[in-house]
């Protein structure tokens, strides 16, 4: 008589489908984590293109730049980052600023929905003071500044 031997036949499909399952979800998990890895790369892309042309646009000088006191100045510099500055120039303050924003696109596969997302980065700085007399030396500049913001006309 034969000894008695179970039938594997059913083992066999349960790891099969076993592992169809986690082939599945282990593809899934890659393709949202490429995802989110590409969005982030766009992110910092247009942060740094954005930042990178707002910079290079204020150094040149926009016929603004602070003035108006030592406190006046960091005054109306802070409400001009905040974004939120009021009517400066009838306070006597005149503030430049630049802004500039950018937008990188980012596709998701065709797996996760195929859905296109915008990233936007937005900076604002502010300018620098534009030179008006280019004949004096450095040190003169810098003594003159010195006089005009120490002692109020």
């Amino acid at each position: 008589m034969r000894p008695y031997r179970r039938k594997r036949h059913g083992n066999r499909g349960a790891v099969l489908t076993e592992t169809l399952i986690v082939v599945g979800m282990l593809t899934t998990f890659l393709l949202v984590c490429y995802f989110f890895h590409e969005l982030y790369i766009r992110k910092l892309a247009a942060m740094r293109e954005s930042r990178n042309e707002a910079w290079e646009a204020a150094g040149k000088g926009c016929g603004g730049g602070l003035s108006g006191g030592i406190t006046g100045g960091v005054g109306s510099l802070i409400d001009l980052l905040q974004g939120d500055a009021p009517d400066l120039a009838s306070a006597g303050l005149r503030v430049g600023a630049k802004t500039n924003s950018k937008h990188e696109d980012v596709r998701s596969a065709a797996a996760l929905g195929g859905r296109s997302y915008s990233m936007k980065s937005e900076t604002r700085v502010a300018c620098n003071e534009v030179t008006v007399n280019d004949s004096h030396s450095m040190l003169l500049d810098l003594l003159e500044w010195g006089f005009h913001e120490l002692i109020p006309k």
